[in-house]
């Protein structure tokens, strides 16, 4: 199942009023627009995901390092996996693995570091 417009629309940080003219707006729009607006989307979504993941990252180190956890490197993928599958759920994507792989994809396409 392929990321509609809409969804990503709905879901993107963009503020709410804005969500709502670009939806009402959708029928108006050029490919050029939809293009834009997509990679602002996921530029968003890309900052939030990896901005949760080096949340947990360090959450996980700071635990290992004072004695609240035994440091398991499998932890690292564990909290990559359940941000990853929180987004796609979020997109109502989450029902097949191509589905998962294509939201981790397209994220990754916007990383910063």
């Amino acid at each position: 199942m392929a990321v509609t417009f809409i969804n990503l629309i709905k879901i993107a940080p963009f503020p709410d009023d804005q969500k709502k003219l670009l939806i009402e707006k959708i029928d108006l729009m050029t490919d050029q627009d939809k293009f834009e607006i997509t990679n602002a989307a996921w530029q968003g979504l890309a900052v939030q995901y990896f901005g949760k993941l080096k949340a947990e990252h360090q959450r996980i180190t700071e635990e290992a390092i004072l004695n609240k956890r035994p440091f398991n490197t499998n932890d690292y993928s564990e909290a990559e996996a359940k941000i990853t599958f929180e987004f796609a759920q979020k997109l109502e994507a989450a029902e097949s693995e191509q589905s998962i792989q294509e939201v981790k994809q397209e994220l990754e396409k916007f990383k910063t570091s």
